[in-house]
Parts: C-alpha cells; structure tokens; sequence
C-alpha cells in the first residue's frame, strides 16, 4: 500500500511538473508575443502591425513591431490614410506611407494643381497663336535648313550613335538609381488613433480626411451598384474620430499640407506649431471659427478649405495670414462678407451655397482668376467689373436682373455662369469679346417667399411656371471668340441676331419661343452641335451648310413640316439627329406633319431619332452607314476606337514591363494618391 502510494505521488509529481513547464513555456511565449507585438513609438497595435510588415517587406527582412526604431519613422514624409476596394470584393481602410522622395512629388503635384487651376488661358491662347504664326512664316526656312541638316546629320551619324548610346545607359542607370531612392508602403488599418502621429516626425504631407475617403467610397459604391461588391463598411466609422486638435501633429516641423477634413476637429488649438503649413483642408469638421489662425501661427498658409462648416460669422478671420491664394468657404451660412476685402492676395475665392446678397467686398481682390458664388442671394454683379484678372466667374442661381459692371477692363474672362437668375437685360455683357464660354440658361423672375404664406399641396401643384424674363440676345452678336454658348430655358424668339459667331462650336437653346434661326452657316460656320429642341421653328432650312455639325437636337418642334434639308449633310459627320415629338405625355414618336422622310435613307438607324416605325433605309447605305451609326455596327465602330487607343497606351505599358520593381511600387503609390 505504501509502495503504490509513493508510485502515486511519482506519477502525480512528474504530472505536476510536466503541466507547470508547459504553462510556463505557454506563458512564456505569450510573454514574448506580446513584447515582440507591440511598439513603444506606436501604441496603436493594428498600425504597428501592418507598419513592421510591409516596411520589412520592402527591406527583405521579417520585422515586428518590435523592430520598430525612430530612425524608421523618420524615413516616411507622406502619410494618407483612405479606403480601397480589394480584389476580394471588400472594402477596406488603407494607409500609405512614403518618404522624401514620395512627398515631394506629392507637394509638387499639389502645387501644380493649384497652377493649373489658377492659370491665365488668354496667355496659353496668344502663345499658341504664336507658335502658329512662327510655324506658318518659318517653314520655308526649316525647308532649307531640312536640307542642309540631313548632311551635316549623315556626316556626324557614327559619332552621334555611339555618344547616344553611352548618354543613354547612364541615363538608364541614374533612373534606376532615383526609382531606387523612393520608398513608399501600403497596409490595411480599419482605425486611426491621434496617438499615431507623435514620433513620425518628418511627416511633410498628411492627408486623413473623410472627405477623401467619403469620396472613394461613393465613387466604388456607384461603380458596384449591381452588387459586385461583398461587404460596405459604415461611412461613419471611417472618419479620424477622435482628432479633437492638432496637438497630436506638434513634432511635426516640417508639416505643408494637412487635410483633416470631416474630422472630429473643433479647434484649431496646436497650429502654432505647425509653422510651415502651407495646405490645410478642415472642411465638414466642428470648428465654429478661426481663431488662432494667425500670421504668425501659419505665415506660410497658401490654401485653405474650409467648406461645410455651417459658419454663418466669418469675422474671426481678419487675424489670418493674407499669404492665402486660395480660399473655400463654400456651403456655409455667411452673409457678410466684408472681412475678406484685406486677402488682396487671393487668387481663387470659392462662396457658392451661402446667404450673400453683397458682394462689393471683392473690388479689391483684383488678383483673383476665379471667383464662384453661386446660389446666394445677389442682386447686384457690378463688383465682378473689378476683377480685372479673373477668367472664370460663376453667379449662377441669384437673384441677378442685369448684367452690368463688367465690361471692356474684363480682357481675361473666358468663362462667365448667369445660369438660373432672372435678368432680362444683357447690359454690358456686349463689351466682354474675350468670353468663350456664356452659360444664361433658365433666367426666370423669383417667386418671394412669406414668412407666414400656407400653401396647400394642392395649391402648390396649381402654381403658374416661373415667368422668363430673358428674350433680347442681340447684345451677343460680336462675342467673336465665343465657343460654348447655353440659352436653354428663356423665351428667346429668333437666334438669327447672333451674328459673328464664326467660333461658336455648341448652341444649347433648348426650351425656348424660337421661330427663326436665320442663316446659321454664315453666322456659325464651326457648329458642331446644336440643340434647338422645344421651341417653335417650322422653317429648320438655316442650318443647310453646317459642314462641321455632328448632332442636332430638334425635337418638341411639332410645326416642322420639311426634313429635305437633311439631304445635303454628309451622314459620316452627323452622328445624331432627334426630330422626334411626344403627344399626350407618351412616348417620343415621329412628327406627322412630316410626309417626306426621304432624306434620312442613307442614315443609319441609330441616327435620327423620330422616323416612322416602317420607315426603310437605303440598303447600299444602310450597309455602309450603318456601320457608323446602328447599335451592333456602333459597338464595333468602338471596338476600333478602344483598339486604336489601346495601340496608343501599348507603348507607356510595354515600357512600364521592362521597368524596375521600385518603378512598380512607384506607380502603385502614385494610384493610391489619384484614388485619394
């Protein structure tokens, strides 16, 4: 009994001790896990995580977080945070990380943006025309000095091919070395911390705005609308929550460009350290006004975004830095403007969807090139006279009766917005030649609204149409350099006073009172698509000559009687023609004042629209057209157009096989930031 007992304890004992060393090696290794898995400079685990591997991926070793020095953060100068639809069929958060190299080709693709955006296209217009004239006047001498080269060239070939081919390898070999240089990351992340950012130091450009993220999502949600997709994640839990300030970007010295837009933000405290700002994006956050942004907090601010805010008082800005060029305060609340007559470096100036009714705070802002305020509650657009830089103006939606103010000193503006206001007279728009794009569509008088007015739904469906108030275009006549021209939904009657237009390549003028066009190709040579649908016009024969014209929109003109004009247009050129009418609210069907249909047999089916059910092409020229024009043929037509554009992107892609792995990941990065 007692031998058996000690045998017992044996066993028990070595049982004991066998457990015990399992629990602890178990513990042991938890132990080690949790030390090798997390990070003193990055609490956030998941980042921590998803940043060891695929920083150790592109070093070609096996990192944990651990491994993670500050030495290794300090590399990174660009971080985006943004989502992306995988291959899986998922949609996922994704960080993007890249160093010097990375975000100063970010920076300057930001900068050139803004450049391009801000650009005077009058002088790229008198450039062009210049190089046209010293083209034009230079090619009798390029003949001879054609000549003359082709035997100095065969004389120096030799020399020549062997000096290429060693400028050509090194030039190949620094390429590589530069591509070598950049360094960019991806890693999944479904959350952000603030925490996240104290020991990345260096970081230049840091984008984690909702906005962007929102963006991506709905662009992916429309192109996968037909359930292609596995999972949608809620909108709301993408955004940096839980930035509140910017003290978490305080070692961050170096910092141009901030987007933290649709944020939990609802201070600007912390931005005294952040010096170098020269990009700041807080749209859609809480913020509720500018204080501390100041010049001497931010003396470097360029742009600033900060639209969606629901500010209604914008006076806190008269502390901030006057360097801004470009200035979004669109879809607020404002109505006074007056504090913003001091940004006279102001370059682009966007107001639209607020609640001003004065604008003449912008006299001095003469440096501006574009100036958008559209639906608020203007009246008077003499100040725009002023800005005697701008090129693109947007007054659309206001309450706009004459155009008046601009004028011969608007040499830059190209594109001017009248769109839905209720201006009956064109005043001085006559003076502005340099317009090449006018939009005055649907210009109607307002109803007023009364504060204590009780309509009825039934009331409602019985109120009258908005009255048109626009009719007299003659003032347009002259407009020589005009190309887009837009008078949908006014109560226009003859269009023949539009003379002079030898530029104008579209006409929208739909929805009008039109019953004479006079002799388009004297007056438009160029038209290439005209839109003359519901109105009035019986005698359509104007538009014989048309040489240029691709489409032309006829339509709700149920006094046409005579189509013969449609003989002479060549059915190669004109792809659409719509002279369809629709009775008693059904569908579009053929105008039957119409007896003749003969001049559309050698069109294609898909070209003209409106044509009697039985109506029968030419069979030699519903082989040959139809191949431009009806449904299958029209496919093929577009297969040959992908071909060909495929042909033309066989060359970048073929180049882009034969580059080096840094140039892919290169590109990789480059996609992240377009889909940003």
């Amino acid at each position: 009994m007692a031998n058996y007992s000690k045998s017992s304890l044996k066993k028990k004992f070595i049982f004991l001790m066998v457990v015990t060393a399992v629990v602890v090696l178990f513990t042991a290794l938890l132990v080690l896990r949790t030390v090798y898995m997390s990070s003193s400079l990055i609490p956030h685990k998941e980042f921590a995580k998803g940043f060891a591997e695929a920083h150790g991926e592109f070093v070609g070793e096996k990192y944990y977080p651990k491994h993670i020095t500050q030495e290794m953060l300090d590399k990174y100068e660009y971080f985006a945070y943004t989502l992306e639809y995988t291959s899986e069929g998922e949609f996922k958060n994704v960080v993007y990380l890249g160093d010097s190299v990375f975000a100063s080709e970010q920076l300057a693709s930001a900068e050139a943006d803004v450049d391009n955006l801000l650009a005077d296209p009058s002088s790229k217009e008198e450039s062009e025309e210049s190089e046209e004239s010293k083209e034009s006047t230079g090619s009798a001498e390029s003949k001879e000095s054609a000549e003359s080269a082709e035997s100095k060239d065969a004389s120096e070939s030799a020399s020549s091919e062997a000096t290429s081919s060693e400028s050509a390898s090194s030039s190949d070999t620094s390429k590589e070395e530069e591509k070598e240089e950049v360094h960019s990351i991806k890693f999944y992340c479904d959350s952000l911390d603030p925490e996240i950012f104290e020991n990345f130091r260096n970081l230049k450009y840091v984008s984690v705005s909702g906005a962007a993220i929102r963006q991506n999502y709905y662009n992916y949600y429309m192109y996968y609308s037909y359930g292609y997709y596995k999972s949608l994640p809620d909108v709301e839990q993408l955004d940096f929550a839980k930035l509140e300030n910017l003290d978490c970007f305080k070692n961050m010295k170096n910092l141009k460009y901030l987007a933290v837009g649709y944020s939990s933000l609802n201070t600007l405290a912390g931005l005294e350290n952040l010096s170098e700002l020269k990009y700041f994006e807080l749209s859609g956050t809480d913020v509720t006004n500018f204080e501390g942004l100041t010049s001497e907090k931010a003396p470097n601010l360029f742009s600033l975004s900060a639209s969606d805010l629901k500010l209604e008082d914008i006076s806190s800005l008269a502390s901030a830095p006057k360097s801004i060029v470009t200035l979004d305060l669109s879809q607020n609340k404002i109505k006074d403007i007056s504090v913003l007559s001091d940004f006279v470096n102001l370059k682009s100036l966007m107001l639209y969807y607020n609640e001003i009714e004065d604008i003449s705070p912008v006299k001095s802002l003469t440096e501006l090139r574009l100036f958008y305020a559209s639906n608020n509650k203007i009246k008077d657009m003499s100040p725009v006279g002023s800005l005697v830089n701008a090129n693109k103006v947007d007054l659309g939606s206001n309450e706009i009766a004459k155009v008046d103010g601009i004028g011969e000193q608007n040499t830059k503006l190209q594109t001017l917005t009248l769109s839905n206001n209720c201006i009956s007279d064109l005043g001085t728009i006559s003076k502005v030649t340099s317009l090449v794009t006018l939009d005055l569509s649907s210009n109607a008088e307002k109803e007023e609204e009364t504060e204590n007015s009780e309509t009825t739904s039934s009331e409602k469906a019985e109120e009258k149409e908005p009255v048109k108030t626009l009719e007299n275009i003659s003032a347009l006549a002259g407009l020589e350099k005009l190309e887009t021209l837009t008078l949908t939904g006014n109560k226009i009657k003859d269009i023949s006073v539009l003379t002079g237009l030898k530029k104008l390549k579209t006409l929208e003028a739909s929805d009008n009172e039109i019953t004479t066009i006079g002799k388009l190709s004297e007056n438009m040579p160029k038209l290439e698509t005209l839109n003359l649908s519901e109105n009035k016009l019986s005698d359509i024969t104007g538009i014989k000559d048309l040489k240029k014209l691709s489409n032309i929109d006829l339509s709700e003109n149920a006094s046409i009687s005579d189509v013969s004009v449609f003989a002479s247009f060549d059915p190669t050129v004109l792809k659409t023609v719509d002279i369809s009418v629709t009775v008693d609210d059904k569908a579009e069907q053929s105008n039957t004042n119409i007896k003749d249909f003969s001049a559309f047999k050698k069109y294609g089916k898909a070209t003209v629209k409106g044509l009697p059910e039985k109506f029968e092409f030419d069979k030699e020229t519903s082989k040959d057209t139809s191949k431009d024009t009806s449904g299958a043929s029209k496919d093929e037509s577009a297969d040959k157009s992908e071909e060909a554009s495929k042909a033309e992107s066989e060359t970048p892609t073929e180049e882009s096989e034969t580059a080096t792995e840094e140039s892919s990941a290169e590109s990789k990065a480059e996609e992240s930031v377009s889909a940003e």
